[in-house]
């Protein structure tokens, strides 16, 4: 699928299941070639580092962190629920 020029988005092309976060998102519902262009219901404007900072600076462990995706072509909406290692 294409994204519009200008659209951030943050694709996933793996997930790392030997990490604690890769469990937790394998565990969530994030499959390999998710594409995540929104949080909170806003355009992505973060860059990967970014986003991993964002997250763990404002969320904490038990919380869930809205995200849109695009999967397979359609727009979801997806709510990732945070773990310690996220």
């Amino acid at each position: 699928m294409r994204l519009d020029e200008g659209v951030n988005a943050l694709e996933v092309r793996g997930i790392n299941t030997g990490q604690v976060e890769g469990k937790s998102a394998k565990r969530a519902g994030l499959k390999k070639g998710d594409i995540i262009v929104g949080k909170e219901k806003k355009p992505l404007r973060l860059t990967y580092q970014q986003f991993n900072i964002h997250v763990k600076l404002n969320y904490e462990a038990g919380e869930k962190l809205p995200l849109t995706l695009l999967r397979n072509g359609k727009r979801i909406q997806f709510d990732w629920p945070l773990t310690d290692g996220d």
